[in-house]
């Protein structure tokens, strides 16, 4: 079997952009089994025959160099006798951003059938692919978020063919792919472990402000994941949602912060992850007529969305709510208001800041953290079945980010050179690692993944062991290297710690 190899358009791709690949090949007959392993950086969406599959923002993100996390599909049903396609637009975020690496942009398949005669097929990735740059999606776009976790989309359907994804489609005028750089830099392929992404609920928010073309809706309650819109407009009507956490206004300061702060305007706050940004949008260009406008190719966070359009007749607009497929299936109640409430709110926001890392929050730094993912684990291992796959994704994740040295990233999958800001090291959080370690083998018996990471947790014990001066103690260097503490404010003296 030739092996399947990694392929793009070309060597390099622009930031924030996407590719579409077709494979074509032929079956005698209909197979009696089928799979497929998938890969590709950053996130694919992938059709057999026109019929969608897997889940959302898939797969999940890895440290490009050490690992790469490929899927795995029964697709014995979607073949058939005669001609079939394998189909797939490819998202490449590119940047130095946060919760996922660079790396460079490729596609990954093997695809293998049996025949009812007992012959087998295979198909993988390879120079005999064709690919276009030409896509829904108008490339270039800023990213979202001040950290580069997410690209804003513009998305226009009159640029592509309708029936790509279908056999009968002639793919001539397409270009051959090219083997990627990935192919030699990318980590050691490892079958995801965590579910994929998917919507776990769907509901109308109410729309508190409506003026000519502008809708302003509220979910009802900060979630992950986009929105569903269905509309009629004239063919090349721009269409904009923006999402926000707070409506402008009302995001408290050091001088508010005991106070309720009311809005200042009935439009949503321009501001996430920290920072201001005009970015955080997604766009569409009408087609004409009725259309269904459904953006799901990254996760948003947000309780508060804005639609606006000129001579737009907006049929309905849903709120669905998504992130890794990881059911929760503990519940608490004890009669009393303020503990079920609190228990449910703990619940709510786990599920939003599971989407495929271990996030702190969905909305303000939406960073993996050890501390943090720690905290997560009582909750995650007595509710959710998924909790030990998950907690193993973040010790692998930061166990690939460990440096030479010994001590971890701030926080992981993060580029190395992301403003330098891997130069700043928490002690308090590095030494978290082996009492993650710990509640994995205590809360599921996990043996195996303590044999895999404890020399992780050895160097780093080893590392700020070393650090230690005459007095048993570590001292602070010089520079903003170490924090003691979690994340000390400028105008905390350090220098006697």
């Amino acid at each position: 079997m030739k092996p399947a190899k990694w392929i793009w358009r070309e060597a390099a791709a622009e930031k924030n952009s996407t590719a579409r690949f077709r494979k074509t090949f032929f079956l005698r007959e209909a197979p009696v089994s089928a799979s497929l392993t998938i890969s590709a950086h950053h996130y694919l969406k992938l059709w057999i025959n026109g019929t969608r599959v897997g889940g959302l923002v898939s797969p999940a993100s890895s440290i490009f160099q050490k690992h790469k996390l490929t899927l795995h599909y029964d697709i014995t049903t979607l073949l058939q006798e005669g001609e079939n396609v394998l189909a797939a637009t490819v998202l490449f975020l590119g940047g130095n951003g946060q919760n996922r690496t660079r790396g460079y942009a490729g596609l990954f398949y093997q695809l293998e059938a049996q025949l009812p005669n007992g012959e087998e097929i295979q198909v993988v990735s390879g120079e005999d692919c064709r690919c276009s740059g030409i896509t829904e999606y108008i490339p270039g776009l800023p990213m979202r978020e001040p950290r580069d976790l997410t690209g804003s989309t513009r998305t226009d359907l009159s640029r592509v063919e309708p029936d790509w994804k279908l056999s009968g489609f002639d793919d001539n005028g397409w270009e051959k792919a090219v083997i990627s750089p990935a192919q030699y830099l990318v980590g050691k392929l490892l079958e995801q472990e965590i579910p994929e992404g998917a919507v776990s609920a769907i509901w109308s928010p109410k729309c508190i402000y409506k003026e000519n073309g502008f809708w302003l809706f509220d979910a009802g309650e900060l979630l992950t994941g986009f929105a569903k819109v269905k509309f009629r407009a004239p063919a090349g009507t721009l269409l904009r949602l923006r999402y926000a956490e707070l409506l402008e206004g009302q995001r408290k300061t050091w001088e508010t912060r005991a106070q309720f702060c009311p809005a200042s305007a009935m439009r949503v706050e321009h501001r996430v992850a920290n920072d201001g940004t005009e970015f955080y949008i997604d766009e569409y260009i009408a087609q004409g007529g009725e259309e269904t406008w459904e953006e799901d190719f990254s996760y948003r966070a947000f309780r508060y969305l804005e639609l606006t359009g000129e001579g737009v007749e907006l049929l309905s607009l849903e709120v669905c709510k998504a992130g890794t497929d990881a059911p929760c299936v503990g519940a608490f109640r004890c009669e009393q208001d303020i503990p079920d409430r609190l228990a449910e709110a703990c619940i709510r926001t786990q599920k939003n800041a599971i989407i495929g890392v271990l996030v702190d929050c969905p909305h303000r730094e939406q960073a993996q953290y050890i501390a943090d993912s720690l905290m997560q684990t009582h909750l995650l291992f007595y509710n959710f079945p998924d909790a030990p796959a998950l907690a193993r994704k973040v010790l692998r994740d930061f166990a690939d980010s460990q440096s030479i040295e010994g001590y971890l990233a701030w926080n992981s999958p993060l580029d190395w050179n992301l403003n330098g800001r891997l130069l700043l090291r928490m002690p308090e959080y590095d030494l978290m690692y082996p009492t993650l370690l710990r509640d994995l083998w205590f809360f599921a018996g996990d043996g195996e993944s303590v044999r895999e990471y404890y020399p992780v947790s050895a160097r780093i014990a080893a590392y700020y062991l070393a650090q230690r001066d005459g007095t048993g103690l570590m001292p602070k260097p010089d520079g903003p290297v170490i924090h003691i503490s979690d994340w000390p404010y400028s105008f905390i003296d350090e220098n006697d710690t």
